[in-house]
């Protein structure tokens, strides 16, 4: 590892320790380099790693500033919501807007649908998802009905259609295909994310890959990333 990777490091741990706060002014890039018996273009290059990934804004001719972080949501896993999260403190709910349904796959559809999937028609949900009361996530949920309508007739097993499937049915999700893209939310969307009308929003368009042959779930989520960024894991 580099000098300046090192030094990049030891900062961020100080900065997760809580050594360093949001807003406090970083120690001179002379004092740095000093401390760390380093030259002052190793300690600038640390400092503009640490810029480039978020943690400090560098100000011209003044200190760094150490800058507030927003919490991870680890939503690009293959998991579901509530799986998530299961570990974290933070209260978490979902809503229906729709509760699950039988009905015929949208003719145009984000993914392609194999033969075996057209031939029954589809289970479709939508909820919004809530952290800390705030709706963090709009999301639109189809899978092949064939012998799982029981699905419907009670609630999903500790809220989570994946532990549903698992529990009744011994299907686990194993992987994910997944499209990222930021969009402009519709008024529908904004309205149930509480934010306003054509702010940039989050789009994943989810292919979940099952251990039963042509069996997959489908999603489209709406993120809402004011108060949290969305990464792998969580913290």
């Amino acid at each position: 590892m580099h000098q300046y990777e090192i030094l990049k490091e030891r900062i961020k741990k100080q900065i997760f320790s809580g050594e360093f706060t949001p807003g406090e002014l970083l120690p001179s890039e002379q004092f740095l380099s000093n401390e760390n018996s380093l030259n002052r273009h190793t300690v600038r290059r640390a400092l503009e790693e640490l810029h480039r990934e978020g943690y400090i804004r560098r100000q011209k001719g003044r200190r760094s500033e150490v800058i507030q972080r927003h919490p991870r949501l680890g939503l690009l896993s293959f998991k579901g919501f509530s799986e998530v999260l299961a570990y974290n403190d933070k209260k978490i709910r979902s809503a229906y807007i729709q509760e699950p349904e039988i009905i015929e796959w949208p003719e145009t559809f984000f993914f392609s649908l194999s033969e075996e999937e057209k031939k029954q028609p589809a289970v479709f949900l939508e909820r919004i998802r809530y952290l800390e009361e705030n709706p963090v996530m709009l999301e639109k949920t189809w899978f092949s009905a064939g012998n799982k309508k029981s699905i419907l007739e009670k609630p999903f097993e500790r809220g989570s259609l994946f532990t549903t499937l698992q529990v009744s049915y011994n299907i686990e999700i194993k992987d994910v295909i997944q499209d990222i893209r930021a969009i402009k939310g519709d008024k529908r969307t904004c309205n149930h994310l509480q934010i306003n009308s054509q702010e940039p929003v989050l789009y994943l368009s989810r292919k979940y890959v099952t251990n039963m042959p042509d069996f997959y779930v489908y999603s489209q989520l709406y993120v809402n990333t004011h108060e949290y960024s969305i990464s792998n894991d969580n913290y």
